[in-house]
């Protein structure tokens, strides 16, 4: 069982010609495993914050970034002490930039 919340503020006209977004998103998966690879383990949770500039309704650009948090779960006896439940993503952000423009 997952839940997931997606917010975009928006400013009109933040300056001359240009509107400003900020896409946020949170999913959290706190019950259960997907049957299917990369359907979302227990434990595990995936955030994105942005910012979009619109200019002149013609060109868009997007910077994002991705993070990613996982339960982690001591084994006794374990020869490394403990091991990550689902995806092994929790250090691995992402950063993205999108430059869009229309003709």
């Amino acid at each position: 069982m997952s839940i997931s919340f997606s917010f975009v503020p928006t400013w009109l006209q933040a300056f001359p010609g240009v509107d400003l977004e900020m896409p946020l998103f949170l999913s959290n998966n706190f019950k259960g495993n997907a049957p299917s690879n990369g359907g979302g383990n227990e434990g595990t949770s995936t955030w994105k914050i942005g910012l979009t500039a619109k200019a002149y309704a013609r060109h868009q650009f997007d910077l994002a970034y991705t993070g990613y948090d996982q339960k982690i779960e001591d084994l006794p006896g374990s020869t490394y002490g403990s091991r990550v439940l689902g995806a092994p993503y929790k250090d691995k952000g992402w950063l993205s930039f999108t430059y869009q423009v229309t003709f």
